[in-house]
């Protein structure tokens, strides 16, 4: 008796917790209508206007690189917003067993790439192993800028007519392991002389960028010595006077083209700010904790990488990660900053955008 009463209660049980299933489903698929439907709206809205403002202004975006780049044989792939995909190959450059290219960057003006080229697969490095080059978008005029030990971050000054970068203090002490950038430095390409803006041993450098008007530079200092926390934080220099100002902690800053603007990130998986630096106000971007919402019916996990800015500074490119969707990785998007509309890059052709990458062209 006891038993026949347990199997009907179990039986129920299970019809219960299928229909409860059922409600649930529906709701979340009929909640979801509207709210795809207007993302789609919007999206296509913002998709519409950036291929119009990408085909009159010629912008370009081009996928950043780190230690995991293909060789100069691979090419460097552009894309822009009206669906064009262009390449770029480095023509010329010498084939090196070893050598990699890394740290692509876009000029401002979308005509050329500065980029590094490192012996990664070296064990006793030389006294130079990285060489500094810039190319026209296409490959052509490829000519080599410098020599240093390392080179890490390039970062193109508004004008085009120098660069900033960032070299590793040199290996760490019985190892092969390059420690992270300590200097600052800006080669005039005009003159091919290299000033150094910060040369220091106490703690790293990262992530740097110019102000609009090419006199000030936006970087990440990163303390590195033993027993020391690690507390990363976001500094202003002015690059003749070489006056430092704090702006408070954080990574991966980016400075708008019309300079109203830096974009941060707090530390780890942070929110993301915009802050002023006129009149030091900030305003939160980007609240960057996953929902269940988000994660189940918009499929948005949290913001990885820089926010990379328009050169008009209305539009912000950044990657989310796709939530239990593992095949997929992370996926670029776009943001309206005025209205703080959010959209999906379509695939195929903008799906291999980076975070770490630049983008760049006319304003006028």
């Amino acid at each position: 008796m006891l038993l026949r009463f347990f199997r009907i209660v179990r039986k129920n049980l299970q019809a219960l917790v299928k229909i409860w299933g059922a409600i649930v489903f529906i709701s979340i698929y009929f909640y979801s209508l509207p709210v795809a439907n207007g993302e789609n709206m919007e999206r296509n809205k913002i998709l519409r206007d950036l291929a119009n403002m990408s085909q009159k202004k010629e912008w370009k975006v081009l996928s950043g690189g780190d230690w995991s780049d293909t060789d100069f044989e691979e090419k460097i792939t552009i894309v822009t917003f009206d669906g064009r995909i262009m390449t770029a190959r480095p023509k010329f450059l010498e084939k090196r067993p070893g050598w990699k290219i890394r740290g692509k960057w876009l000029s401002c003006a979308g005509s050329k790439i500065a980029f590094w080229w490192t012996n990664l697969g070296v064990i006793e490095p030389p006294a130079v192993y990285s060489e500094l080059y810039v190319m026209d978008v296409d490959g052509s005029n490829l000519k080599k800028i410098c020599d240093v030990s390392v080179g890490n971050f390039i970062s193109w000054s508004p004008t085009g007519d120098k660069i900033a970068f960032t070299k590793f203090l040199g290996h760490t002490e019985g190892t092969q392991i390059p420690r992270r950038s300590g200097s600052l430095l800006v080669i005039d390409l005009r003159t091919n002389k290299i000033s150094t803006i910060i040369d220091s041993g106490v703690f790293d450098i990262t992530s740097q960028a110019w102000s609009p008007d090419g006199r000030k530079i936006v970087f990440t200092t990163v303390e590195s010595r033993e027993g020391i926390e690690r507390a990363d934080e976001i500094r202003i220099i002015d690059v003749n006077q070489k006056t430092i100002k704090t702006i408070g902690t954080g990574w991966q800053a980016t400075w708008s083209p019309d300079g109203h603007w830096i974009a941060y990130q707090r530390h780890g998986l942070g929110d993301y700010y915009i802050f002023n630096p006129k009149n030091d106000a900030q305003d939160l971007l980007i609240k960057n904790k996953a929902s269940l919402t988000g994660a189940l019916i918009r499929r948005r996990g949290p913001v990885v990488g820089p926010l990379i800015w328009s050169p008009d500074s209305h539009y912000l490119l950044y990657e989310r990660t796709i939530p239990f969707i593992d095949a997929e990785g992370n996926w670029p998007h776009i943001m309206h900053l005025e209205s703080k509309r959010e959209v999906k890059l379509p695939t195929p052709t903008l799906s291999d955008i980076s975070p770490a990458g630049s983008w760049g062209g006319r304003t006028q």
